[in-house]
């Protein structure tokens, strides 16, 4: 069982600029050399906060949103 299960209404804060970057990211993995080096920076935040996944494939470096973690409410 994760703390997350047994911690109820357990909200993650993020800023404007992480805000602006999950709403900018589709659904499906996205390459992460598309991002400029601003935007890898917050994207690098974001995967501290397990907001999104880094997954490595085929020597790419994938990046796209974690579902679990989306339907709570960001703060």
């Amino acid at each position: 069982m994760k703390l997350r299960d047994i911690i109820k209404n357990f909200s993650t804060y993020v800023t404007n600029e992480e805000q602006l970057l999950l709403d900018k990211l589709p659904a499906y993995p996205t390459r992460y050399a598309m991002f400029n080096e601003r935007e890898k920076f917050v994207a690098d935040n974001l995967i501290r906060k397990s907001l999104i996944l880094k997954n490595f494939n085929n020597g790419d470096i994938l990046v796209k949103k974690n579902f679990t973690q989306e339907k709570d409410q960001y703060t």
